[in-house]
């Protein structure tokens, strides 16, 4: 066997390593969605866990877990096999750091079914919708704090000439 071949052989057995695996996918619940045949799309929740023998996730979808089988993961892709009562063959592509979204599909004779499945860390959606403004709250409680601080400083100020007057009546 030539240098070049091992070479090869090295590098695909790295690129489908546990450790590689991890890196791109990370540990954890996530959420999601699922379409099933181009009906309307519903909720899913995703566990992602890692062991010695590479990554795993579970999908829960209408109260029934589905693991993905032969899942690899490698340069923004991964690939897996999908058991619903039907072998689906999937391929989702990263979508950002925290999110991935693709098909599965089968084909049996003339009948083709596909399922849309969109997965992502939580935080990354909570981090995509939180508003750069403040709440509503928020605002309310910074007005009161500054409607105290002014009235505060208004009565400061209000006093302070009766101190002066007191002071300034023992002088004269």
């Amino acid at each position: 066997m030539d240098i070049l071949s091992r070479i090869t052989i090295i590098a695909g057995l790295l690129l489908t390593s546990p450790l590689v695996q991890a890196h791109e996918l990370r540990e954890g619940e996530w959420e999601g969605s699922v379409r099933m045949h181009e009906q309307a799309e519903k909720i899913a929740k995703f566990r992602v866990r890692h062991s010695g023998s590479g990554s795993k996730i579970t999908m829960f979808y209408n109260s029934r877990p589905y693991k993905f089988k032969n899942l690899v993961v490698r340069a923004g892709k991964m690939t897996f096999d999908l058991d619903t009562g039907s072998d689906y063959r999937c391929e989702l592509q990263r979508l950002s750091d925290d999110g991935f979204a693709g098909k599965c599909s089968l084909e049996a004779g003339e009948e083709k079914r596909t399922i849309e499945i969109n997965m992502h860390l939580p935080e990354a959606i909570e981090a995509e919708v939180e508003p750069e403004v403040q709440s509503e709250v928020e605002a309310a409680e910074v007005d009161e704090a500054d409607g105290e601080e002014q009235a505060g400083t208004k009565a400061e100020a209000d006093e302070e000439p009766e101190a002066e007057k007191e002071s300034d009546g023992g002088t004269l």
